[in-house]
């Protein structure tokens, strides 16, 4: 049993590391070993894809969020594991309990999964993850909408919960850096880390293995303590702590462990914080959206001098028109089809700048009148002229954004 134990060890010591350097993973000021070692384990990919799975040219070898490659990936890890663990034990004939080992893998891990935590939990509190929902996502019929776009929708319409979510993850963030809570602490995240894993599983988000490694760190930090856990709570008899601890009893020790463990948190902290104070956007409900940003229901649509009518079954001419927050135009038809174009702006000669997917461009002139909030475009769209007057839907007036804040054009002139 103390053999297995052993190997066990081993064998999640060496997936944890390479599994966190080998997966590319941006920060703003910690380094990304990731996006160095990745372009490797990219060719192992490759080449367990074609030769062992057998796959063809349709997949990814790049090591990106749930795609097939990072599944292969997450299988050449364990293996690679499996080998390091074999051979570390042929070396090491002692067969030590790595007491030393196990606490500080147990203090990086812990360190690592609450800086994890602290990203996707300020995303919450400051309302990058789960923003409000654009105009054409709150015009799409619920039918429409895929699974994970109307979760995050439907969190993002939220305030007060996305805040509360935020602070769910802060929490215990904050406890896992400190020795005499990080029990308590992981006990919390794996709960956290369970939910979410759930959810991106089944409103299918694609960040799938990414929280399963999570919720697999925390449960390695609760492991060494569950028979004490079920002995205290369950049996209530008293446990005794005596597991290997670092020996620091003089001043000079205090003093270095002291300073070197605030400027870790504080590293931390800096990475996960910097961007909203970059920006100076800790509410992105509040925050300024781009010119012309909104939803237009169009009221008349002109198709070379003929006026069409709002026929529902009219798969040309528009119903609406919305302006995205990350540069798209996209285009609601009278049979609710959807048609997104990369958006660019020429405000000196007011033009729009439509670019579609086979890379062909549509310039429109523009004309807005902020006083009645009406939008008039006019030019050609492909072989045809087209002239659109619409008008600028008030989003403060449906139910899902009478507790949000209102954002029209005028806000940002």
């Amino acid at each position: 049993m103390k053999a297995l134990q052993i190997i066990s060890f081993r064998i999640i010591f060496s997936f944890v590391l390479l599994f966190i350097i080998s997966l590319p993973f941006p920060h703003h000021f910690i380094p990304d070993i990731g996006q160095y070692l990745s372009s490797y384990f990219e060719v192992l990919v490759k080449w367990f894809g074609e030769n062992v799975f057998h796959l063809n040219g349709t997949y990814t070898s790049k090591l990106v969020s749930d795609s097939t490659g990072l599944y292969i990936h997450v299988f050449i890890v364990f293996i690679i594991s499996v080998l390091i663990s074999g051979i570390w034990s042929i070396i090491d004939k002692r067969r030590n309990n790595h007491d030393k080992l196990k606490y500080w893998f147990k203090v990086l891990i812990s360190y690592y999964l609450s800086m994890q935590l602290f990203e996707y939990g300020f995303n919450k509190l400051f309302k990058y993850q789960f923003y409000l929902p654009e105009p054409n996502t709150l015009f799409t019929p619920i039918g429409g909408l895929s699974p994970d776009i109307l979760y995050w929708s439907t969190m993002g319409a939220s305030y007060s919960y996305t805040v509360f979510m935020g602070l769910l993850e802060i929490i215990p963030a904050i406890l896992l850096l400190f020795k005499r809570t990080r029990l308590l602490a992981a006990i919390i995240a794996m709960g956290i880390m369970i939910n979410v894993t759930m959810i991106n599983f089944g409103f299918d988000i694609s960040v799938k293995i990414y929280s399963c490694f999570l919720l697999f760190l925390s449960i390695v930090i609760v492991s060494p303590d569950l028979k004490k856990i079920f002995a205290f709570f369950i049996l209530n008899k008293p446990v005794i702590t005596n597991q290997w601890e670092p020996t620091i009893n003089s001043k000079k020790r205090i003093l270095f462990y002291s300073i070197f463990k605030s400027l870790i948190i504080g590293l931390i902290l800096v990475d996960t914080l910097s961007i909203y104070f970059v920006t100076n956007n800790f509410n992105d409900d509040k925050a300024q959206r781009p010119f012309l940003h909104g939803a237009y229901g169009v009221e008349i649509f002109v198709k070379n001098n003929d006026t069409l009518a709002p026929l529902q079954t009219d798969k040309y001419r528009l119903k609406r028109i919305f302006i995205h927050r990350e540069g798209y135009l996209i285009t609601q038809s009278m049979n609710d089809e959807m048609q997104d174009y990369k958006l660019r702006y020429e405000i000196i000669s007011n033009k729009l700048i439509l670019e579609s997917y086979d890379s062909s461009e549509i310039i429109l002139d523009y004309t807005y009148n902020k006083k009645d909030s009406t939008l008039f475009l006019s030019g050609r769209v492909y072989n045809d002229s087209i002239k659109i007057y619409s008008k600028q839907i008030d989003l403060d007036r449906l139910p899902i954004f009478q507790q949000n804040f209102h954002w029209t054009i005028d806000s940002y002139k």
